[in-house]
């Protein structure tokens, strides 16, 4: 199982290293309806082909959307969204982005190119998402979906602690590290993943989702076991019609399941 996720697990070590990366900044692709900028302690509106600086809050509106760029890839912000861009940096060909949703949700679109190697880094206030190659969404309130490549979620409180305590001794580190396959909740990645990426330490708790497939995260960061998109659906749908049955019954007087 460890060698079916090296490729994806590999760089989360590097997202817990601090390297000199040259920053660059996020550029507005496309936009719908109003989105703003919070800049020089003021509201303004954004453009197509306005830049994105780190640190700065981006809002969206009701039925509006942004999407921003970052080398060969991008995020979308939904309607009534708000999302703060942290850093974009390159270096020998390489791409590292971050970014923190507030509220709302996000499609992120991961590419890679021959040349350049992404590393996507989305996090809430509850979890945090990572990949290489891939498109998902992201909501605030705790649901994970992919739809292509694959993507890694695990817990916001993990993340911090590994990024605060770079200095950790062996021990310590270990505590918030996997020791084996049993402590990770994966799917079969085998055709997604190279093996020639090897790295045996993830974040304890963490969910691989694969392309159509999604999971749930709670407050605490843990995550359901993934689902298939199609069978979600389908059980979203028995749920409404049971739900409608029961409210059937009790309002109207129609017997509940007929």
């Amino acid at each position: 199982m460890k060698k079916l996720i090296t490729g994806l697990l590999s760089l989360l070590l590097a997202l817990f290293v601090n390297s000199a990366l040259f920053a660059d900044n996020g550029i507005v692709n496309s936009l719908e309806g109003k989105v703003e900028v919070f800049r020089n302690n003021e509201w303004q509106a954004l453009k197509v082909y306005d830049e994105i600086y780190p640190e700065e809050l981006i809002a969206s509106a009701f039925d509006s959307s942004i999407n921003i760029k970052f080398g060969e890839s991008s995020v979308t912000l939904g309607s009534l969204s708000r999302l703060i861009f942290e850093e974009y940096k390159i270096n020998n060909g390489e791409e590292k982005v971050k970014v923190e949703l507030l509220t709302g949700y996000l499609d992120a679109n991961i590419q890679q190119t021959s040349s350049v190697l992404s590393e996507f880094v989305v996090k809430t206030s509850d979890f945090v998402t990572s990949a290489q190659i891939a498109e998902y969404r992201v909501t605030s309130y705790g649901k994970l979906t992919c739809n292509k490549g694959a993507v890694i979620a695990y817990s916001r409180s993990t993340y911090d602690f590994i990024q605060e305590k770079m200095g950790l001794n062996e021990e310590d580190y270990e505590e918030y590290v996997a020791e084996d396959s049993d402590d990770l909740l994966a799917s079969d990645l085998e055709e997604l993943i190279s093996e020639n990426k090897a790295s045996n330490e993830i974040p304890k708790g963490a969910i691989v989702l694969s392309a159509k497939q999604e999971c749930l995260i709670d407050a605490n960061g843990n995550p359901t076991r993934p689902m298939d998109i199609s069978k979600s659906k389908s059980k979203r749908a028995v749920s409404k019609l049971a739900t409608r049955a029961q409210i059937e019954s009790e309002i109207i007087g129609i017997p509940s399941g007929k």
